[in-house]
């Protein structure tokens, strides 16, 4: 045999060798791929908890095919050791960070199962939310002069525009550029109040007023007589109410009955007749619709429902009086207190459209509030 025909056959062997290797390995991952199926069915039917092991395999599973690219590298005709070695480095940090990724999601679906509210806050400007609070807090402790319009205004607009022009190119922007599903629910929270303080009701806004604390109560609305406790939800129209929503509004209405109202250590053995007896009325309200199972919870538990309800502009400057001082000064959304401000008509107090007409009346811009 020549020298030719021995590297040749060398060759040969080399290649046969790294073709059996990788269909051995192929072989294992149908194995990883089928045990890895067989322990989702079971995690899913028993309800495991052993994220990290679970985590751990599918990293693996992940990791073989970046072993194949090390491999390769390793022995093809002309080897390349270095960039072998940058893919092994890269692999192990890779599979480290696959790993830990794969806990927290399947630590988070089982958590949104126990909890299906939480899926209404995913992909929701969390981060948003929370640099929003973070800047807000910041200005308060260090920028005593700072003016919310700015965030909706540009350096220019800010410093060349009359102050009505100034701030009504603001309050224009606040409603034409894209906002956080968070800061959207805000708004439509906004809306539903001022439709009922349309017709007479005394509105308090507890879900922007105390977040994610509020536990389904957005609305506090009330005449004498009647209370009605509104959770709102403007979500996207292919997405379905839950019967999870209705169950935590009919449950934190009878904590809000028994907290504000009964005073008798026997309870009712129905909790509908507690609502009824002091005309609680627990109502949601909503954008899209209800799934079949939710609305007859709602049924059941005589919850009201109003379904495809929009949001819809309307005149969103309050303009108030003050009581002590008489100084009549108008709210932009963006203020610091304008969910705090209620507006009373018989004082002669508004709602307006436009920043000309609330200057017509006689209102300033509410100064920077010092308070806590």
């Amino acid at each position: 045999m020549s020298e030719k025909e021995r590297l040749l056959k060398k060759q040969k062997d080399d290649i046969d060798k790294s073709i059996l290797a990788l269909q051995n390995e192929e072989n294992r991952v149908s194995k990883r791929v089928d045990h890895l199926n067989q322990t989702i069915e079971k995690f899913i039917s028993e309800k495991i908890k052993s994220f990290p092991w679970l985590s751990a395999l599918v990293a693996d599973y992940v990791d073989v095919y970046d072993k194949k690219l090390e491999k390769y590298l390793e022995t093809k005709s002309h080897p390349a050791q270095k960039a072998a070695e940058m893919v092994k480095d890269i692999r192990i940090e890779k599979r480290f960070l696959e790993q830990k990724s794969r806990e927290l999601k399947y630590t988070l679906d089982y958590y949104e199962s126990l909890f299906p509210i939480l899926k209404e806050y995913a992909n929701d400007g969390l981060e948003d939310l929370a640099n929003s609070l973070a800047d807000n807090r910041a200005r308060t402790l260090f920028d005593v002069e700072y003016d919310p319009a700015l965030e909706w205004l540009s350096s220019d607009e800010y410093k060349d525009l009359s102050q009505t022009d100034r701030y009504q190119r603001a309050l224009d922007n606040y409603f034409r550029r894209n906002k956080s599903r968070w800061q959207i629910g805000k708004d439509y929270e906004r809306y539903i109040g001022y439709t009922y303080e349309m017709q007479g009701y005394s509105v308090t806004y507890q879900g922007i007023k105390l977040r994610f604390e509020d536990l389904g109560i957005d609305l506090i609305c009330q005449k004498p007589g009647e209370i009605l406790l509104i959770q709102c939800k403007n979500w996207r129209q292919n997405r379905l109410i839950r019967e999870a929503s209705i169950n935590q509004l009919f449950g934190t209405s009878v904590k809000f009955t028994l907290e504000n109202f009964y005073s008798n250590d026997q309870i009712p053995l129905l909790f509908t007749e507690l609502l009824s007896n002091f005309n609680v009325k627990p109502m949601l309200i909503t954008s899209t619709k209800l799934s079949d199972v939710a609305r007859n919870f709602a049924n059941a538990l005589g919850i009201i429902v109003k379904e495809n309800v929009p949001y819809s502009k309307y005149p969103i400057i309050k303009c108030n009086i003050n009581r002590q001082t008489g100084e009549k000064i108008y709210h932009l959304p963006f203020d610091q207190q304008y969910d705090n401000t209620i507006i009373e008509f018989d004082r002669s107090e508004y709602y307006v459209q436009t920043i000309a007409e609330a200057e017509e009346l006689g209102f300033r811009r509410a100064y920077k509030w010092r308070g806590n």
